[in-house]
C-alpha cells in the first residue's frame, strides 16, 4: 500500500473549560482549535483528518479534553429532569430480589459455585454450597484482594477445579480487560500465596483445570514488554503448576513457542479442555474470526520439555465448537451448512472433507449450541435468533423437546460425557431468566433455581412483536418490538432503535428489567437483526462482511423507516443505539441519514475504521472488516468509516457517546475524534456530548450502580430529544 503523510503537525491550543456553577445554558464546551490535518494517501485516495492528534492517549492535554468532555456531558445530563426518577425506577425493580445470581457452574461432585449480588450492593461475591440444597457459604469478595496499586477490583469470572476443591478467580480493576488470578482452596480455607498477572479474557473460560487438578491453563500477555501489553500482540497459553512460582508458568501454546503453527501475532491461542475424562487439550489460534485452525495436544504431554501441538483442523473446515470424546471429535460446522450441522471424525481418520453427520442443518433454524452426555447429545437452536428450541440425540433417534415455557433464548450445561445431568436456563425478553434440571427418563423438567423470582408485574401488560421487515435488497431482516399492550400506532411513541451486526453475533431475547423502564416510560423498545450478525446462520454474517457491510447499516435504516411508515415512531420521536462494533452501523446510519432521527446514541463504538488497526488487538478486527493495506479492504474501510463521512454543513441529531479510558477492545479515541469533529460542524445547534469515565473499560458494567446510572443518562437524554413531557432540562421547568 502506498501511505504517504503529507502533513503532520497537531498543535493544541485547548479549552474553554467547563464551569459546573454555571447552569447548563451558560457552560461553554471544551473546544480543540488550531490544528492542523493529518493528510494520509491510501492508494488513490487522499484522507485528510483534523484530530489524529486525538489518538495519542499518552499526552496530557488530550486526557485533559478527554475529562472536560465527560465534565461537560455530566453536567448537561445531570440537569435533566426525570433521570434521578429512572434511576429509582430499576433501584425499585432490582429490589424485589433480595439477590442476584449468575454464572453457576456445577462440578463433577455436585458443588455449586455462582456469583450472588445482593440488591443493595455494587459488586457480586463468589459463593459455595457443598450440593444444591447445603448451605450457602461467601468464599471470596473483592475486598478480600489487597494491592499495592489501590485500586477497587471486581470478579470478572472463575473457574473451580473438577473436584470443587479450588476455584481459580480472575478480578480485574476499573473495568479493564486485564486481569489478575487468585486461587482459593476450599479444603484448607485460605488464598494460595501467589497471584498471577497479565491475564486477558478471549473466550468463555478464564481458566482450564488439567485433569490431575494440579493446575490449570490462562491466556496471558508478555510480562516485560509495555507494547505487548498495549497492543495484545503475541498473547499465549500459558501453564501453571499448583505450587510453583509464579514465573515458572510455562508457555505452551503461543507464536513464539510453537512457531510451525499458523499462529499470528494478533491472534488469541487458547487452550481448553472439554471434559476431565478427555484425553486430548484443544488449540484454537482464535480473535476477531468464526473460523480458525484448530489443533490438539495429549494431556499427558503438558509436563514435556518440547511439547508438540498436532493439526486438527483448518479454517476452511468452518469449525464453530467441537469437543473430545474419547477417541472421537464432535463438531458443530458450518461448512455447506449455512444454519449449522452436528458431525464426527476419528482421531485415527481426521477427514472433515467427509465426515459423519450427526444432526444434519435444519431448515429456518440455526444450531447454537451442544453438549455430550452419557445418554446422548442434547443441542439448541433458534430461529430468526429469538425463537429457541432443544433436541435429543440418542444414535440415530432425534426428537425435539418441548420446553416448561416459551423461551427466545436458552442455555444448556452438562458436567461430563460420563454422567447423564443435564441442565437448561431459559430467558426472554420479558421472561426472567429460570433454570432446570431435565429428566430425560421422565420427560420433566425440575427448577432448580438459586434464586428467586423477581416477580416484577410491571411488564404484565408488555407485549413483544417478532417481525420481518424488508431491506433495500429484498432481504427479509428480523426486528423485535417490545411496546406497552394498547399503544397507539400514531407516529408519537419515543421508539429506541438498538443495533449491532458483526462477527455473526446474535442480540438474542435476555431479560433486563433496566432496559423495560423504556416501555414503562410510554417508550417502544426495539432490537433489530441486521446482517453481518448470526441470527440467520453464518450466510447472514457473511453477508454483512467486509465488501457487504453496507448491507448492515441499510438494514438497520430500513427497520427505522418501517417504524416509521408503520406509525411506531416518527423522525422526531426516533432514537438509534447502539456500540463497539455496532459503532459502524449507528455512525453510519446517521451519517447517511441524518433526517431520520431525533438523536443518536453510540457507546465504546467503532467510528473510524480505517484507523482501528492502530488500537490494541486492532489487527483482530481486520478479520472482520478487512485490512487497510489490502486495496479492496481499503475501500470498504473507507466506505464504513463514519468518522470519514461527517460532512461540513449538515445539521446532524443530537448525539452521545459513552467511553471507558481503560477501553482495551475499541479504544476511546475511536470515539473522540468523531465526537470533536462532530461538535466542530454541529456547533452551536445540537447538543454533541461524550460521557467519559477513567475507571471504567469496555462498557460501564464493575458495578451494577455505574451500570444502572449510563443507562439512566441515555435513556434521559433520549427522552428528551423526542420531547418527553416528564424530560426536560431542569431550568426550563
Amino acid at each position: 500500500m502506498k501511505t504517504v503523510v503529507v502533513v503532520v503537525i497537531c498543535l493544541f491550543l485547548f479549552f474553554l473549560g467547563c464551569n459546573n456553577a454555571k447552569t447548563i445554558h451558560e457552560i461553554n464546551q471544551p473546544l480543540l482549535a488550531g490544528m492542523e490535518p493529518v493528510v494520509i494517501q491510501y492508494f488513490d485516495t487522499l484522507i485528510s483528518d483534523d484530530f489524529q492528534c486525538l489518538e495519542d492517549l499518552k499526552n496530557p492535554m488530550v486526557l485533559k479534553w478527554f475529562e472536560e468532555q465527560g465534565e461537560y456531558a455530566n453536567s448537561y445530563l445531570f440537569e435533566v429532569s426525570g433521570r434521578e426518577n429512572l434511576i429509582q425506577l430499576m433501584e425499585e425493580y432490582d429490589k424485589r430480589s433480595l439477590s442476584h445470581l449468575s454464572k453457576i457452574k456445577v462440578t463433577q461432585g455436585n458443588s455449586y459455585f455462582y456469583l450472588k449480588r445482593k440488591s443493595d450492593e455494587a459488586i457480586s461475591v463468589l459463593c459455595y454450597r457443598k450440593s444444591l440444597n447445603a448451605k450457602e457459604d461467601v468464599i471470596f469478595t473483592p475486598d478480600d484482594f489487597t494491592s499495592d496499586d489501590d485500586n477497587s477490583y471486581s470478579i470478572y469470572d472463575f473457574s473451580p477445579d473438577w473436584n470443587g476443591e479450588k476455584v481459580a478467580i480472575a478480578i480485574s480493576s476499573n473495568g479493564s480487560d486485564k486481569m489478575k488470578i487468585v486461587i482459593y482452596d476450599l479444603r484448607n480455607e485460605c488464598f494460595l500465596p501467589h497471584v498471577i498477572n497479565n491475564c486477558f479474557n478471549a473466550s468463555n473460560q478464564i481458566a482450564t483445570w488439567m485433569p490431575d487438578n494440579d493446575g490449570f491453563l490462562y491466556l496471558g500477555y508478555n510480562n516485560d514488554a509495555e507494547a505487548d501489553e498495549i497492543t495484545l500482540l503475541n498473547t499465549m497459553t500459558m501453564y501453571y503448576h499448583l505450587g510453583d512460582d509464579v514465573s515458572k508458568a510455562r508457555d505452551i501454546f503461543s507464536k513464539k513457542s510453537q512457531p510451525s503453527l499458523e499462529i499470528m501475532a494478533e491472534d488469541f491461542p487458547d487452550a481448553t479442555l472439554s471434559d476431565q475424562s478427555s484425553n486430548y487439550l484443544i488449540g484454537v489460534a482464535s480473535g476477531a474470526n468464526n473460523f480458525n485452525n484448530g489443533y490438539y495436544l495429549k494431556t499427558d504431554d503438558i509436563n514435556s520439555n518440547n511439547i508438540v501441538w498436532t493439526p486438527l483442523y483448518e479454517k476452511d473446515d468452518r469449525v464453530v465448537q467441537g469437543a473430545f470424546i474419547n477417541d472421537e471429535f464432535v463438531y458443530i460446522t458450518v461448512k455447506d451448512a449455512p444454519n449449522g450441522c452436528i458431525a464426527r471424525v476419528r482421531l485415527d481418520d481426521l477427514h472433515f472433507e467427509s465426515p459423519e453427520i450427526l444432526v444434519y442443518e435444519k431448515e429456518g433454524e440455526v444450531i447454537q449450541d451442544f453438549e455430550v452426555t452419557s445418554s446422548g447429545i442434547y443441542f439448541t437452536t433458534t430461529k430468526n435468533g429469538v425463537e429457541a428450541k432443544l433436541y435429543f440425540l440418542n444414535g440415530s433417534e432425534e426428537r425435539m423437546i418441548k420446553l416448561p415455557g416459551k423461551y427466545g433464548r436458552i442455555f444448556i450445561e452438562s458436567k461430563s460425557f460420563t454422567d447423564p445431568d443435564i441442565w437448561v436456563t431459559g430467558t426472554g425478553w420479558l421472561t426472567e431468566m429460570k433454570r432446570y434440571k431435565y429428566d430425560l427418563d421422565n420427560n420433566e423438567f425440575f427448577c432448580e433455581d438459586l434464586n428467586p423470582a423477581l416477580g416484577i408485574s410491571a411488564f404484565d401488560d408488555f407485549i413483544i412483536e417478532e417481525l420481518v421487515v424488508e431491506s433495500h435488497d429484498g432481504e427479509m431482516v428480523p426486528l423485535s418490538v417490545i411496546s406497552k399492550n394498547g399503544t397507539k400506532k400514531d407516529g408519537l411513541n419515543p421508539t429506541l432503535l438498538y443495533g449491532y451486526g458483526a462477527y455473526g453475533i446474535s442480540w438474542r431475547p435476555y431479560f433486563m428489567p433496566d432496559w423495560l423502564t423504556w416501555v414503562e416510560k410510554g417508550g417502544v423498545l426495539c432490537f433489530s437483526h441486521i446482517r453481518g450478525g448470526g441470527e440467520k446462520g453464518d450466510l447472514w454474517h457473511k453477508m454483512g462482511q467486509k465488501n457487504n457491510k453496507p448491507n448492515s447499516w441499510e438494514d438497520f435504516i430500513a427497520c427505522a423507516e418501517y417504524l416509521i411508515d408503520n406509525k411506531y415512531t416518527s423522525d422526531e420521536k426516533l432514537v438509534i443505539y447502539g456500540g463497539s462494533a455496532g459503532g459502524v452501523v449507528i455512525g453510519k446510519s446517521m451519517t447517511e441519514r441524518p433526517d431520520l432521527f431525533a438523536a443518536v446514541v453510540c457507546e465504546v463504538g467503532m467510528l473510524n475504521a480505517t484507523r482501528f488497526e492502530n488500537m490494541p488487538g486492532g489487527l483482530n478486527h481486520a478479520k472482520e472488516f478487512g485490512h487497510i493495506a489490502d486495496s479492496v479492504d481499503c475501500r470498504n474501510l473507507i466506505s464504513m468509516d463514519a468518522f470519514l463521512h461527517l460532512k461540513n454543513e449538515v445539521k446532524y441529531p443530537p448525539f452521545l457517546a459513552i467511553v471507558g479510558m481503560n477501553d482495551l477492545r475499541v479504544s476511546p479515541w475511536q470515539t473522540g475524534k468523531f465526537v470533536a469533529k462532530l461538535q466542530r460542524i454541529n456547533s452551536d445547534n445540537n447538543p454533541t456530548l461524550m460521557m467519559v469515565d477513567f475507571e471504567e473499560g469496555h462498557y460501564f458494567n464493575s458495578t451494577k450502580a455505574k451500570s444502572r446510572e449510563k443507562l439512566a443518562s441515555i435513556f434521559s437524554f433520549a427522552f428528551m430529544q423526542t420531547g418527553h413531557p416528564e424530560f426536560k432540562q431542569k431550568n426550563d421547568l
